[in-house]
């Protein structure tokens, strides 16, 4: 998707100027130092090079893979909220 086609405005990061979403209430840049495959998937390993608080209160959103989920004890959102 073209930037300009986006439905919101994005903002270049600090670091290495990603566009990063306008909405968003905080990012981290992330630097890769090493690498795995591992089939189909690949882990990388990083460390955290630039943190920005954008909008401070504001509540994380997160990515939990599909294997880090099965491992876990969480029970099925629906009938959560």
């Amino acid at each position: 998707t073209k930037i300009n086609d986006l439905p919101f405005s994005v903002i270049g990061s600090e670091k290495f100027g990603f566009y990063v979403p306008a909405f968003t209430g905080s990012y981290k840049e992330i630097e890769i130092i090493d690498h795995k495959k591992m089939g189909y998937h690949m882990l990388m390993v990083g460390k955290v090079v630039n943190e920005k608080r954008i909008k401070p209160g504001s509540s994380p959103l997160y990515h939990v893979g599909f294997l880090q989920l099965q491992k876990s004890r969480y029970k099925n959102i629906e009938g959560l909220y």
